[in-house]
């Protein structure tokens, strides 16, 4: 099975949009952390202290788009909350 499982439903931007909601977690695996790094130069700690990436923000919003984002974004709000 192909582990690129964003680029089977269409939805490219999908790996970066989940790791830019992701990095702002407090509970973030060595593992993670390195992906996270894969898309931003801020530090993990700062990021968990609220920092934004701009950049990154932009670049996620814009390879899915307003809606997939927003889609993505209350899914994360429903994570948060229940865990």
């Amino acid at each position: 099975m192909d582990r690129n499982y964003w680029r089977i439903l269409r939805l490219e931007g999908l790996a970066s949009g989940c790791y830019y909601f992701q990095a702002h977690m407090s509970d973030i695996s060595g593992k993670k952390e390195g992906l996270i790094a894969k898309y931003t130069p801020i530090p993990i700690e700062d990021l968990k202290e609220g920092a934004f990436d701009i950049d990154w923000f932009k670049s996620a919003y814009k390879e899915l788009g307003e809606k997939k984002f927003e889609m993505l974004y209350d899914s994360a709000k429903i994570y948060f909350w229940w865990f």
